[in-house]
Parts: structure tokens; sequence; C-alpha cells
């Protein structure tokens, strides 16, 4: 108002503003306080007051998690502060004496759980732990902490150093840990023969034949050509996923335990038990896996996936689809293509162009 005017009168002074919240109001509770009615009886609310960033952070920071009642899951609890809760609120449903409890080690960290009254001697166990397998006898905490150590890349040495640090009882023996690892690939593999097997129906639709294009690569555990273990692998051009795997290894940890001369009859009972389970696989240089595997891959196309790669694309290397073209997977009238792939061109092309400008740099080039 400007204050060189008169006086304003009453009847025109502006309303009062009504207080719709702030950024420091529930939602919930604005909604109910900014709805009110209006001189002509006509009920307006006005709209939501949008809740800000800070206020859903420091909701989240003052509010509890509730207790729940699901039993699916495990935990890690003390023993100690367990078992004497449990003695001092349970009771005896006979005749309601006073409880003790115990519990022993039966194999690995499955262990039994025993609760006796102390004046009848009435028992009860149970065990930590569900069981697996037809006989009910398989323990699935050792399953379990074997799958999770060899998930993150840990093996049974890891899982005593684990154990130990969290004073949990020691895992599972050698042999025992072995089952389970074989149990475990088993599972693993079945479920990466399915998955691929979709890639490669996937693959099937998207081009519409079952003669596809696919890029093959292989690589190593190590660098520098010495690996022990390579790895070959075959991927859709068009859906980007993977159809099939071929792990190489020249070196297999049972056949390093035979210490005694490989002659005789107890070396070939020995190489007979062993042989079904031994993970070599390839003889020869560590350079030669690639080419190797991708024989195999292109040799079991049809028969384990249904389609035919007609179209490789590969890296600078020819070697490996010289292997390809020469051991004609689809006979000698199915002629296979190469396409260079553009990043390996690009990065070898790169390099090159480095020395090169490393090399003359400082010199000037004539035409």
């Amino acid at each position: 108002m400007n204050p060189f005017t008169g006086k304003r009168k009453s009847g025109q002074r502006p309303k009062k503003r009504r207080f719709n919240g702030n950024q420091h109001c529930k939602s919930g509770n604005v909604s109910q306080e900014s709805s009110h009615v209006s001189p002509k009886g006509i009920s307006s609310t006005s709209e939501p007051v949008q809740t800000s960033a800070s206020r859903r952070k420091l909701d989240l920071k003052s509010s509890s998690v509730p207790f729940t009642s699901t039993f699916e899951g495990n935990i890690i609890f003390d023993k100690a502060l367990l078992f004497s809760f449990l003695e001092d609120n349970l009771c005896c449903k006979v005749c309601t004496g006073r409880v003790s409890i115990s519990d022993k080690r039966v194999a690995g960290l499955s262990s039994l759980m025993s609760i006796e009254c102390n004046a009848c001697k009435i028992q009860v166990s149970t065990r930590n732990s569900k069981l697996l397998g037809p006989k009910k006898n398989i323990p699935e905490i050792n399953r379990r902490i074997t799958y999770a150590m060899r998930s993150v890349g840990q093996g049974l040495e890891g899982m005593k150093t684990f154990c130990g640090i969290m004073d949990l009882y020691p895992p599972v023996s050698q042999n025992s840990y072995e089952l389970i690892c074989r149990r475990v690939n088993a599972a693993s593999k079945n479920v990466a023969i399915q998955s691929m097997k979709k890639a490669a129906d996937e693959e099937v639709v998207a081009v519409n034949s079952t003669d596809i294009t696919v890029s093959g690569d292989g690589t190593w555990k190590t660098r520098g050509h010495t690996s022990q273990i390579g790895v070959c692998t075959v991927i859709g051009a068009d859906t980007g996923k993977v159809i099939d795997v071929e792990v190489l290894s020249k070196a297999c940890k049972g056949c390093s335990r035979w210490k005694g001369p490989r002659v005789g009859s107890a070396f070939k009972k020995w190489h007979a038990r062993h042989s079904q389970v031994c993970t070599k696989n390839h003889i020869g240089s560590s350079g030669k896996m690639e080419g190797d595997g991708m024989v195999k891959l292109f040799q079991r196309s049809e028969s384990e996936r249904g389609v035919r790669y007609l179209n490789y694309i590969g890296d600078g290397d020819s070697s490996t689809f010289l292997s390809i073209s020469a051991c004609h997977p689809y006979g000698e009238n199915v002629p296979l293509s190469k396409v260079e792939c553009v990043g390996h061109v690009q990065k070898r092309m790169g390099s090159r162009l480095r020395k090169l400008k490393k090399k003359y740099g400082s010199k000037k080039l004539y035409d």
C-alpha cells in the first residue's frame, strides 16, 4: 500500500491467507488440515503438499524396524545370550520345571540343540538347519556356506578362516567339501545349459533362421600365454547373449595327488576311478586353447543348440578361424565366413599409430 494515500477502508482489506503447510509438514496431516468449507458452503480441498527429500530421510532415520513373525532365512546368534534367555523364560510343559539347553556339533556347521527338564529329565532336540536329500540326512547349512564361499572366490581354507574369525564350528572335511562342490557344480551346470539353450532360441527368433552370426573369443585365467586354464565363448550377434562356452584345462589337482609310480595294477585301478572326474581335457600349448575350444563349440552347435554358426565375428587372430574351417563342422559343402571385429581393428591400429608417433614424433616427415 502506498504510504502517501489515505487510510484503506475495512471492506477493501485483502483476505487472510490460510496456512496450507510447508516442507516440514507431513503430507497426511496437511491434507486433513487444509480441507475447509468456503463461505458459500462448497467444500474445497487444496493440493497435497509434496514431501521434501530431507523430510523423507529424517523419517527413514527415525522409523524403527518392526519385529517380524516369519521364520524364513538364517541368523547368527550368540549361544550364551540365546541359551540363557531361553533357560530363564522356558519351563517344562509336563511339570513346569526349569530346563537346561545344550548343543553339540554333528557335521560341519550343523549342530543338534537339546532342551532337558531338570526335574523330570524329559529331553527334546532339534537341528539348527534343514536336512536335504531323499534320506533327509544332508544339512543345508553346509551346502549353503560352500556355495557362498565359491561364489566369492574362496575355497575350504577361506571357509576355515571365516569360521574361525566368526567363532563358528569348523567347516566340513576335505572329502565332504569336494562332494558338495561336485553337487553344486552339477546343479550350476544344468542351469547354465538351460539358460544358453534359451539364448540360442532367442537368437533364432531374432534372425528368423537357424543359420546365425556369432562372436567368438577366448580368454585365459592368467596372462602371458602360460595359463593352465582357458575359456572359449560364443555370443549371439543380435541378442548379445552367451550361447555356449567351453572350458579347457591343462592340469588336474586330482592327478597331482597320485604320488606313486604311474605303472602297475594299483595305478590302473586309481586311474579308472579318476578318469571319470579328471578335469584335464587339453594337450598342447596355452595359445592353442582358443582354436581347439572353438572347434568343439562349432562341432556341437547343431546337436546341442540346434543352430549353425555360418558367420564368425573374430579378432585379428586368423589361426582360430583356420582351425574351424579345416574341421568342416557342417560338411565340406557349407562354407564359413569371417567378419573382422571393428573393436579389435581400432585397437591394433591405435597401438601401431602410437608406436609410430613415439618413434617419429620429433622427426620431420617428407612426402
